[in-house]
């Protein structure tokens, strides 16, 4: 993200401009069609993602007895720096 994609309002609220969706979604997008093994196979997160969405239905409806959100393990690529989350932190 770029200080080019957001908007200052009057009242000094930050708004995303249209660039700066496109990236957000873009980047969504690009994390569900990511792969990761799960049972033994390669498959998307969205795959994942539905999968575990019907393992509570399921679950919720009584036709399972356990639910796993636990597996597979999701794992955040860090780019930033301590010091720029400190910073971050400091003005919220």
């Amino acid at each position: 993200m770029e200080t080019k994609d957001f908007l200052r309002t009057e009242n000094y609220n930050l708004r995303l401009k249209p660039t700066g969706v496109r990236k957000i979604v873009n980047e969504f997008s690009n994390t569900l069609n990511k792969k990761v093994s799960y049972q033994g196979k390669e498959s998307t997160w969205s795959y994942v993602i539905f999968l575990k969405v019907k393992g509570l239905a399921h679950y919720l409806t009584s036709k399972k007895e356990k639910l796993d959100f636990v597996k597979p393990e999701y794992e955040i690529e860090r780019i930033d720096s301590y010091d720029i989350r400190q910073k971050m932190y400091v003005n919220f």
